[in-house]
């Protein structure tokens, strides 16, 4: 038996204004629609075919839109907003209405949650086989990717290429490769054949070790840049700089070129008894030091086969040179380095003015200013330095060598201008408002002495010492002989005076 009825107009169910042909109003279910394939259907304007619907077939729901001509998406609104979006492509947006993969979730806050016994996400490659994972089980977070393994523990340890990470960071290829541990924090390199750590750098109270196994391990520590080993410290203790193959407890090799030196030289003119000045020379140096060198001996290069021999140094002259020196006593302007210690040494300009090819000139610092600051000032330009006394600073003057109470190290810093005889300017990128030490200026002709040129030429001065010595002995034993002469002459004339006056 089957029923039919036709409306011309709306008919309300539980409304008395219906709005649309069948309008049903209630507070509870206010449809149920029972059969072989439940089915609500929604048409659009045009025609029957329907733009959405719902059904119901056996144990399942489906929600959608027509598998017809229709290309728009299904969307889940709350408060008039869309909070899901399905695309006929089968994309699925979560907080965005164009999702760009099969799922896109966009939120400010936690965007997803997997609870239950062990959540789990798979990832699937195209071809089927199962690309990557994530799961957690227990205490453990682990994800996979083929053959590499993160685990990630619930107690900060994390482990690559190992499930079971034994330090915060713990890496693993084929053997142990990095580990961090904590009280003691220490990394281990292991080599191929054992688990025997080939090297280690650790850290223990507040030292830091670097260094190669204690046990078969002869190989070296090395410290390298651009692929290349700067310095090596081999297992018998020597060290080597820019060199792998030290052949003493400090072995340096290479030299850098000294700018703005001065370095005199002996040219190859016979003017000036073959002595010019280079003005100026660029030197190789390969250790430069600002304090004093411990050493039992020191050894110069001196093999005649490495020189081109002129001849003998003329010793008078050099007696000459050695008595225009003069040997001063005087203390050090640095007080904080040196205190009150008298030295008894040359003084470089006296030196110069009568020999100066041991003179050397080379940049350097000067304590012209030597005092703290009264006042920091940071200004557009920089950081303005205020003194109670008149600085020295020269008006060409480029660089200066100051001390930050934060570091307690020195620096150099750049002047930007000199504004007055108790104030400059330097450029620096962050100095606290604190007081600074300001030691003085960068100097072109820093002034050295080369002593061991002053040791040979008094060698040859007391060589030429010793020479006139022996004339003068000779000359006195000479003299010596003819008073001897004359002294028996004289004996002689006293006795024949005698004996004539005996006669008489």
């Amino acid at each position: 038996m089957s029923y039919q009825a036709n409306f011309s107009q709306n008919v309300g169910i539980g409304i008395n204004n219906p709005l649309a042909q069948l309008h049903i109003k209630k507070d509870l279910e206010a449809l149920r629609i029972e059969g072989s394939s439940a089915y609500i259907s929604f048409f659009n304007n045009a025609g029957t075919v329907p733009k959405v619907f719902m059904q119901n077939t056996g144990d399942n729901l489906f929600l959608g839109t027509s598998t017809g001509n229709i290309n728009g998406a299904v969307k889940f609104y709350l408060n008039s907003a869309a909070k899901m979006t399905v695309l006929p492509s089968g994309q699925v947006g979560i907080g965005t209405e164009t999702p760009g993969a099969p799922l896109h979730i966009l939120s400010n806050n936690e965007a997803l949650r997997l609870e239950g016994n062990a959540p789990y996400i798979s990832f699937i490659e195209t071809g089927g086989a199962l690309e990557s994972y994530i799961w957690r089980t227990n205490d453990l977070l682990n994800i996979v990717n083929l053959n590499s393994k993160i685990t990630l523990k619930s107690n900060g340890f994390t482990g690559i290429n190992t499930n079971n990470p034994g330090a915060p960071l713990h890496i693993k290829s084929n053997l142990e490769a990095l580990r961090i541990e904590g009280a003691a924090p220490y990394i281990d390199f292991y080599n191929t054949s054992g688990n025997v750590p080939k090297g280690f750098i650790q850290n223990t109270n507040d030292n830091l070790y670097l260094g190669t196994s204690t046990g078969n391990g002869n190989g070296v520590v090395q410290i390298y840049l651009n692929d290349v080993p700067r310095m090596t410290v081999t297992p018998s203790g020597r060290v080597g700089i820019n060199t792998n193959s030290p052949r003493a407890p400090l072995d340096v090799a290479g030299n850098v070129l000294f700018p703005n030196s001065y370095y005199a030289w002996h040219n190859r003119s016979s003017s000036n008894n073959g002595i010019g000045n280079c003005n100026p020379c660029t030197p190789t140096v390969s250790i430069i030091a600002d304090n004093a060198v411990f050493a039992a001996e020191f050894d110069a290069y001196s093999d005649a086969r490495i020189k081109n021999v002129i001849g003998i140094s003329n010793a008078a002259n050099d007696l000459a040179v050695v008595n225009e020196l003069h040997i001063r006593d005087y203390t050090m302007k640095d007080k904080v380095k040196y205190g009150d210690r008298t030295f008894k040494k040359v003084i470089a300009q006296e030196v110069e003015k009568v020999y100066p090819q041991v003179v050397s000139k080379h940049t350097g610092f000067i304590p012209n200013v030597y005092q703290a600051t009264t006042q920091v000032e940071k200004i557009a330009a920089g950081y303005l330095l205020t003194f109670i006394n008149k600085h020295t600073i020269s008006s060409n003057a480029k660089k200066l060598r100051i001390l930050l109470s934060e570091t307690e190290t020195m620096q150099v810093a750049d002047i930007i201008s000199i504004p007055s005889t108790t104030q400059v300017i330097i450029n620096d990128t962050d100095i606290k408002p604190d007081k600074i030490f300001v030691y003085g200026e960068e100097v072109d002709d820093f002034r050295t002495v080369d002593y061991e040129g002053l040791t040979t030429l008094n060698i040859s001065a007391t060589q030429e010492l010793t020479r006139l010595v022996r004339k003068q002995e000779e000359i006195n034993r000479r003299q010596n002989k003819k008073i001897a002469a004359l002294e028996a002459t004289i004996e002689l004339l006293k006795a024949r005076q005698v004996l004539k006056s005996i006669k008489d």
